[in-house]
């Protein structure tokens, strides 16, 4: 199924947008499962571009096409809820189509971004395959 905007802002005026992005359904049974969510403030010299838990690393040229659609050219902030593969697993390789945008994660998470063996490893052991 292609990748689309779902038919709904959720608020567009003058100061802000914010939109949830629909990914591919990585598992049949798990439509709507990886939601990122872009929030854009808007000033008078800039509009601040904010993604909320860019999904997993498979989901990244979808999603990236999708912000293009928008007309976003750049990130300013990648926020992580938490940095499970589903929610972050997408984060370096978005990083590198966005080299500016600044990521902000917990500090306990950090150590699984820089190095995500193990983290990789447990969700094989909880998944099966990916």
């Amino acid at each position: 199924m292609p990748c689309t905007i779902v038919p709904h802002t959720i608020l567009d005026n003058d100061y802000a947008s914010v939109y949830r992005i629909e990914l591919p359904e990585p598992l049949p049974g798990y439509r709507e499962f990886l939601t990122p969510w872009l929030v854009t403030v808007k000033n008078s010299s800039k509009h601040i571009n904010t993604l909320i838990d860019p999904g997993p690393a498979f989901s990244i040229p979808h999603l990236v096409e999708q912000l293009k659609r928008l007309g976003i050219s750049g990130l300013d902030w990648i926020f992580l809820t938490h940095i499970h593969i589903d929610h972050a697993g997408g984060t370096g390789a978005l990083c590198k189509v966005f080299p500016s945008a600044k990521v902000l994660v917990h500090p306990r998470g950090y150590k699984h971004l820089a190095s995500p063996g193990k983290l990789w490893q447990g969700s094989l052991d909880t998944l099966g395959t990916l």
